[in-house]
Parts: structure tokens; C-alpha cells; sequence
């Protein structure tokens, strides 16, 4: 029969111990797990220094009702799991219980450790309990979300990743670098990760470096786990650990594994999708006994999104959610009165006319790397009709203003221009539409219906 090997994927929070964590303490050669279940009496979450960044970990109290250790039941002891929210950043931990009070939990702790540390390990046999994994939220039963958003502009993945390669196996770099592509390659998403380069870094922190990083942990049954931290209503960071306690490799055979495939695995949590209960998508992994594991074996590779993993990813960032809405003008009233002949403003009045909108879609509007939705204020009532307010600064006499800036989902921008008032003596209606790309995201504000011409 064949020996299969069915991993854990873990993906944790922010992890520190009661004093700073350096990255060779993280570094584990023996640490022995121990199943306990009880009731949390109290709990608090509090954020700690570490490194160049902060960690947030959740602190409790635990009445144990089970045991691998007998003398324990019925006591209260201390325990400590990573991750927990403080005010409006978060920071998600998978196959983490939330500890809040009154809740009932069961977990692996490192025996020795004080407070109790929850492992990211999945439980040892025959120990199986409920309750044990956290579930993301789930829309429509295709993909879970870790938080329920992901990153709400290219902005604010400055830098995207960068490597540290030490323990790393060869190829490594560009295997992984494979894995953050699959989730770049779809045309209906403007998601993008780069390789910003090498890192001394090696260890997580919440310190504005997305780090991919390979250590050893003896006591993790996990290949690799994702940390990723997030703000208000959208993700900011994350880090990678590579367990080096398993052999990798870019082509694998029957004893290694594949480093693209658990790369992609990882790059989907750092997308901002949880784990579903499907094998053939990158996010699957599959239940045993009351425990979560992967799907990958010893030298199978599998490297290619599957239908809900794309679904997520789409949902997520998708690129063709072009919205917005008029905010205002200026000048402000519909009736204005203009000299013929005239261009607007004028040395007693320099303020440009102006018009300002937002984004309330998912796609940014303006360029970045991956994509172009250029931004441009036109003609209305009917489109792109010529003006007869045309001026020599308009890109045409039915476009007075374009621009590329980067307008992110709850950014707004204000397009700015002149207007020549016509030689002919009248009354006039003047309006303009905003369109991102080839979306008429406003079709015909700002307006001043009644320009007078006069003089």
C-alpha cells in the first residue's frame, strides 16, 4: 500500500514568547506537545515588542477538564496561543481556537512552557476534539476568507516579499517566486506579488517586511505556516516559515516535497483565503479523525488554481468592480456667468473648475504594475461630444482631463481644468461624465446647467 503523507498546513499569528523571540530561539530541537481541554475563565490579548515590529498574542486562563497529564485536571493554569485583536488590527490565526471567556476549547500545549504555549502542531493520536480549528468565513461554500477582506489597493504591498534563504534547499527562490505567480496570472484580478529581494530577517513580526524565511521546528508537523496581519478593513502584512524538519525539493521524488506547490498554498493565505474542504483547489485540505491536513504526498506536485481558489481570489481583488460616486464641484452653483472668449479662471479668480469622486468598487483606478484603468473626465449629455467650452489645455475638445494617479477602493481624486467660454453670446448647458478605463463610473456630474455668456 502506498505510504501517503499528509501535512498540516498551519497558518498562525503573531507568535512570541513572555520576553523577545530571537530567530535562532526559534529554532526548536525538542519540544514535547500535550493535549489539554477545559474551560477559559479569562482572557486578554496584548501586543509585544519584537524585533523591528510588534507581535500580538492572547494570554488566558484555562480550568482543564482532559488531560495527557492527569495531575492537571481540575486546575487552572495559564496559557498563551498566538494571535488576537486590539482595537482595529487583527491578527488572524488558523487551527487556533479564539480563547474568549466562557469558551471550551481543546488544544496541544507545549509541556514545560509557563504559560502553557498552544502549539501550531495538530494533535497526537488518539486525542481528537472538536473545536479545534478555527473556520474562516465562508461565501456561497466555494472559498473561506480569512477575515472576510484582503488588500484593498497594489499600494499597500510595497515591496511585496522578500527572501532569506538560509536553509533554504536549491532553486528554492525561484520556486517559491512560482508560487506567488499563479495567484498574478488571472486576467480578472489585480492582484500582484514581487521579489523585492533577501532579508536578514528570520523570524514573524509585524514590521512592515513580508518575509519568507525556512527554520526548523522538530515539534511542528506542519511544512509551512502563514502569518498575516491586518488593519481596519484590510490586510497589511505577512510572513512565511518553510519547516526545514522536511525535506524539499523543486522536482521531488517519493521522500521530498514540492516547494512550488506548498509556496502556492502559502501565497493563498497571504491573498486573504482560508482553508476549504475540497483536495483539488490550492486552498483544500482534508479532515482525518477530527484533525486538519493537507493534500499534497511526497513527491506529487500540485501547483495550478483551482475553480474556488480563483472564485476567492476574484472576490477578493477582482479587477473589473469599477464603482464610484460624484462627490462635489466648483464652482459650486449650476449659474455662472462667463466673459465670450474668455478662459476660466482668471487672474481675479485662479481656482480651477474641479470635480472630485471616490472609489467604492474593488478594482483601484489609475496604473500600477499589473494593470492600467486610466482615469478621464469627458464631454456628456451626449458623451465625448465637442464642447463648445474647449480650451488648448484639454486633451480634446471632448476630454478637458485625464490622469494616472492611483485611486485605491475608499480614495478619492479630484480632476481639475479650465474652461474657455465661447465668442457667441448665450446660454448654455454644460455637464461631463467620469469614466475609469472603459466604465462610466458617472455620466453626467459635475453639470452647470446654465453658463450665460455675456459681456
Amino acid at each position: 500500500m502506498r505510504r501517503t503523507f499528509r501535512w498540516l498546513l498551519s497558518m498562525v499569528g503573531l507568535v512570541s514568547m513572555l520576553v523577545p523571540v530571537t530567530p535562532s530561539a526559534a529554532i526548536v530541537a525538542e519540544r514535547t506537545p500535550m493535549n489539554v481541554g477545559g474551560l477559559v475563565v479569562s482572557s486578554t490579548s496584548v501586543k509585544e515588542l519584537k524585533g523591528e515590529g510588534t507581535i500580538i498574542r492572547t494570554y488566558a486562563m484555562l480550568r482543564v477538564t482532559s488531560a495527557d497529564r492527569e495531575a492537571l485536571v481540575g486546575t487552572v493554569i495559564p496559557v498563551v496561543a498566538d494571535g488576537g485583536r486590539i482595537g482595529d488590527e487583527r491578527t488572524w490565526v488558523e487551527m487556533m481556537p479564539a480563547l474568549s471567556k466562557d469558551a471550551e476549547v481543546s488544544l496541544v500545549v507545549i509541556d514545560g512552557s509557563l504559560p502553557y504555549e498552544v502549539s501550531t502542531g495538530s494533535p497526537p493520536e488518539p486525542f481528537q476534539a472538536p473545536g479545534y480549528l478555527t473556520v474562516g468565513e465562508m461565501i456561497e461554500s466555494e472559498y473561506n476568507l480569512i477575515y472576510g477582506y484582503g488588500w484593498a489597493c497594489p499600494r499597500y504591498l510595497p515591496g511585496s516579499y522578500y527572501h532569506n534563504l538560509t536553509g533554504a534547499p536549491s532553486g528554492a527562490r525561484a520556486a517559491v517566486n512560482a508560487g506567488y505567480e499563479a495567484w498574478e496570472n488571472d486576467a480578472s484580478s489585480w492582484m500582484e506579488f514581487n521579489d523585492a529581494g533577501t532579508t536578514s530577517i528570520r523570524s514573524q513580526s509585524n514590521d512592515g517586511t513580508n518575509a519568507v524565511f525556512w527554520l526548523t521546528d522538530n515539534a511542528g508537523t506542519y511544512l509551512a505556516r502563514t502569518w498575516v496581519y491586518a488593519n481596519g478593513s484590510r490586510i497589511t502584512g505577512f510572513d512565511v516559515q518553510f519547516n526545514t524538519r522536511y525535506s524539499y525539493s523543486t522536482n521531488p521524488n517519493t521522500s521530498q516535497v514540492d516547494i512550488q506547490s506548498v509556496a502556492t498554498h502559502e501565497a493563498g493565505h497571504d491573498v486573504g483565503l482560508d482553508h476549504v474542504s475540497n483536495c483539488t483547489q490550492i486552498m483544500g485540505t482534508q479532515w482525518i479523525g477530527g484533525v486538519e491536513y493537507g493534500c499534497l504526498d511526497y513527491g506529487e506536485k500540485h501547483r495550478t488554481l483551482g475553480s474556488d481558489d480563483l472564485a476567492g481570489l476574484r472576490f477578493l481583488t477582482p479587477y473589473n468592480d469599477i464603482r464610484g460616486t460624484f462627490q462635489a464641484q466648483s464652482p459650486s452653483n449650476s449659474t455662472l456667468i462667463m466673459i465670450p472668449g474668455q478662459r476660466y479662471p482668471t487672474d481675479l479668480n485662479p481656482a480651477k473648475f474641479t470635480a472630485r469622486f471616490r472609489n467604492t468598487g474593488k478594482t483601484p483606478w489609475g496604473n500600477w504594475s499589473a494593470g492600467s484603468n486610466e482615469i478621464r473626465l469627458n464631454t456628456a449629455l451626449p458623451a465625448n461630444r465637442t464642447s463648445p467650452f474647449c480650451d488648448s489645455t484639454w486633451i480634446s475638445c471632448a476630454r478637458p482631463d485625464r490622469a494616472t494617479t492611483l485611486v485605491c477602493t475608499g480614495e478619492e481624486i479630484t480632476m481639475d481644468w479650465y474652461m474657455k467660454a465661447p465668442l457667441a453670446v448665450g446660454t448654455y448647458d454644460e455637464a461631463f461624465g467620469f469614466v475609469v478605463g472603459s466604465t462610466t463610473v458617472v455620466s453626467s456630474s459635475p453639470r452647470w446647467s446654465e453658463i450665460i455668456a455675456q459681456g
